[in-house]
């Protein structure tokens, strides 16, 4: 749980020799080793907890191990029967993985819903996670090679407590084979439905906080479902119906930084000829995040409002007005803290004003935040000569040792914080990584972008959004 796998890897080789019937540490070295892909010496142990009992929790979980190692797909479904069949607990582990090899593998073969049907229709798939799992498997089937398909299937499952599925199919129907009047029918539905009991229903598996599935039914209700039923409803002109609900899917999607119910509502009001109310949401949107069509319309009504404003950075300084405006109405301040670097000194937040601060919230573990140091780390030495900015990396939850390794072995050696044991994480609100977090000189967080695009040209972004916090006045 440290992140020290050669720590752990001499405890569990230890533990063998103590007990060498002890099958949870051949398991547990095997998955260190895979995870380590050092796949040599985790066969052996996957082989040997096999072989000791083939019907045991262990055996079970040894058999998806080394199916998840396996390149082709009739290798993997060899290995996954042979589990489902000899496992007497963990039926429904086995066929979740099953059913997703089945759904979406790449390589599946034209019999694969054929397959997932003939699941479902035994006493297995009466269980609510094996059918869900089937379920969505048939759909992305169907989606892939058939989309033409996909009405008949929504039909299907149209009295399902699967509102995640039905907003699939409803999206597909609307935007791909061009008929809104049927999408809506199945995303109509889907916004019905959804609750946290259908959310529990369709992802839950074992127990769950109650208010974190009423955070996920609200999301998803409207955050999406709200989306793009006002979405097909402006497509149709049925501007009262889309305000309906592009108005529900903008108050909950700000709280998550997403802003494209902002961008629609700022597009629905120009239609409207309602242009000042067409301005604010267009604002309040590219505050969130800049979008090319969205800064487009604004410019247009900034320029149609002012017809001797003819020129264009006359325009966009007046658009860059309007979007601080914003920002500072809705800026707060940022929680101090305390963290110790990688060589023990501390950082505190509060003595850094004056400076504009960029926060990476990271780990060596996180893909996606490996993805783009190397764009990161150019930043980083674009910024070296200026006093005024600083850049701290912020590891959520590793220990040093780890985090030093890595930096060693990448050659690295930009500012890390240690924030493993503090509150740091949940008092600036990050429920994924990475996040980043730009303060201002005030000490007032002024942007935040969450997750890596590595279509998105960071560099460009994040500088720009530098470059305005420096010109703010102290």
């Amino acid at each position: 749980q440290q992140g020290d796998n050669d720590e752990a890897i001499k405890q569990y080789q230890k533990a063998i020799v103590v007990d060498s019937t002890y099958y949870q540490a051949h398991l547990r070295l095997a998955s260190i080793y895979k995870r380590a892909e050092m796949i040599d010496k985790a066969i052996p142990l996957w082989q040997k907890i096999i072989q000791a009992d083939s019907t045991s929790e262990s055996s079970t979980w040894a058999m998806m191990d080394m199916a998840d190692i396996k390149k082709t797909f009739d290798e993997k479904y060899s290995i996954l029967q042979t589990a489902f069949r000899l496992t007497k607990d963990l039926k429904v582990a086995v066929s979740q993985r099953l059913l997703y090899l089945l759904g979406y593998d790449k390589n599946v073969p034209d019999s694969a819903e054929t397959m997932i049907r003939k699941i479902l229709s035994g006493e297995d798939g009466k269980t609510r996670e094996i059918r869900q799992r089937g379920l969505s498997g048939i759909y992305n089937i169907i989606r892939r090679t058939n989309g033409n398909r996909i009405p008949e299937f929504a039909e299907e499952v149209y009295n399902e407590l699967n509102p995640l599925l039905l907003l699939q199919a409803g999206s597909f129907i609307a935007d791909s084979l061009n008929n809104i009047p049927l999408g809506l029918k199945y995303l109509e539905k889907a916004y019905e439905i959804t609750s946290p009991e259908s959310v529990y229903e369709t992802i839950g598996f074992g127990k769950f906080d109650l208010k974190w599935l009423k955070d996920v039914a609200e999301r998803h209700k409207y955050g999406s479902v709200a989306l793009g039923l006002g979405d097909k409803y402006y497509k149709q002109k049925d501007y009262d119906k889309a305000l309906k609900y592009l108005l529900e899917s903008a108050s909950v999607n700000e709280k998550y930084k997403y802003p494209q119910a902002h961008y629609m509502l700022g597009y629905v009001y120009k239609d409207l000829g309602k242009k000042e109310e067409a301005v604010k949401w267009l604002v309040k949107g590219l505050v969130i995040k800049n979008d090319v069509k969205a800064r487009e319309t604004l410019e247009k009504l900034v320029r149609d409002s002012n017809k001797d404003m003819t020129d264009e950075s006359i325009i966009n300084k007046t658009i860059e007005k309007l979007l601080l405006a914003e920002r500072m109405k809705n800026s707060v301040a940022a929680t101090d803290f305390l963290l110790p670097t990688l060589s023990n000194t501390k950082v505190q937040l509060s003595g850094l004003k004056g400076k504009v601060v960029i926060l990476d919230f990271w780990a060596t573990w996180c893909g996606p935040c490996i993805g783009e140091l190397p764009k990161l780390v150019k930043l980083y030495e674009e910024y070296s000569n200026n006093p005024n900015v600083v850049f701290y990396n912020i590891d959520v939850d590793e220990q040093p040792k780890i985090i030093q390794e890595f930096m060693t072995k990448k050659s690295y050696s930009f500012n890390v914080l240690v924030a493993s044991g503090t509150d740091v994480q949940k008092n600036y609100g990050v429920k994924g990584i990475p996040t980043k977090f730009l303060i201002d000189k005030k000490g007032r967080i002024q942007y935040k972008h969450i997750g890596a695009d590595p279509k998105e040209d960071v560099i460009a972004q994040l500088s720009k959004e530098i470059d305005e916090l420096l010109a703010l006045e102290d």
